[in-house]
């Protein structure tokens, strides 16, 4: 996140405010002052005038099978959310958000400046899926598929879409719009009956068990 958006939740004072304790050097990242929009991680130490309101914490890098039924937030107050499906008590973002139907790869780290590197669509950070469709594909679905449809008023990005068995094929988006893939194989007539994503950038979803994650370090993603 951005120091400004830390500022405003720990201090509870206004963007003007906030803006004025920056011009002044009152915040400190890292005993350094501070700039207005600077990007800070869990990583972090803030201060200001002195007092402390963020310990700097060690980053972490988890690869997690999400099972179908569990629901990609952190909201508490949502059934099947992460915080209660893993365990992990440390504030993490979720990269690569899956519905609730689906399962497969999902990378959890406290790694701010990490989640705006993959979730930026110019950074080209590819996301594989395996897709189970409930009918026989053939080349015009293929094709289509590969070259863009139109979902919501706009067309999907062109993206790689190859057959894996009569039923069920491998796509790599760069974009990650809500449902899309359901969404696209709609407009072809087709319904998914299973979704797994493989792979976020580098890393792969591989054996990790369902319900599982597994520590990985950042080489491993990017």
């Amino acid at each position: 996140m951005r120091i400004n958006t830390l500022l405003v939740n720990k201090l509870k004072l206004t963007h003007r405010e906030i803006n004025d304790m920056l011009d002044e050097g009152a915040v400190c990242i890292n005993e350094v002052k501070a700039q207005k929009g600077q990007w800070i991680t869990a990583a972090d130490t803030i201060s200001c005038r002195g007092k402390i309101l963020q310990e700097g914490q060690a980053l972490f890098y988890l690869a997690y099978h999400k099972p179908v039924g569990v629901e990609s937030t952190m909201n508490k107050r949502i059934t099947n959310n992460l915080i209660e499906a893993t365990g992990i008590n440390q504030y993490f973002f979720p990269v690569g958000r899956l519905d609730k139907a689906s399962e497969g790869l999902m990378l959890l780290t406290n790694d701010g400046n990490l989640y705006q590197y993959i979730t930026a669509e110019h950074n080209k950070v590819l996301k594989k899926y395996l897709v189970e469709v409930n009918q026989i594909i053939d080349e015009k679905f293929l094709t289509d598929m590969s070259q863009g449809i139109e979902i919501l008023g706009r067309y999907t990005k062109a993206c790689s879409v190859h057959q894996v068995s009569t039923h069920s094929f491998e796509i790599s988006l760069l974009e990650g719009r809500n449902r899309q893939i359901r969404r696209m194989c709609y407009k072809l007539g087709y319904e998914v009956k299973t979704l797994c994503r493989i792979a976020i950038g580098k890393l792969q979803l591989n054996q990790l068990p369902s319900g599982c994650y597994s520590e990985v370090t950042k080489d491993m993603i990017i």
